[in-house]
């Protein structure tokens, strides 16, 4: 929970990924527990995308629209 966009561009790198998603559970009303998240998109090429908190179904749109968008550049 501490250093999100850090230890997942660790992580990612480590993995050899070209993209993750770091869940940000610190805030209240997201995660797990929740209908709603916030999560950092972070992309190989160094992009990354806030996603503030919102309903669960509208943040998989964006992690797929962040899928799209990566793929298409390669």
């Amino acid at each position: 929970t501490e250093n999100i966009e850090e230890n997942a561009k660790r992580k990612m790198e480590n993995k050899k990924l070209d993209i993750i998603v770091a869940n940000d559970v610190t805030l209240s009303g997201a995660g797990f527990h929740s209908e709603q998240n916030a999560v950092h998109i972070i992309t190989s090429d160094g992009r990354v995308i806030g996603v503030p908190l919102m309903h669960k179904d509208r943040v998989s749109d964006r992690v797929l629209d962040a899928i799209v968008k990566q793929r298409r550049g390669k």
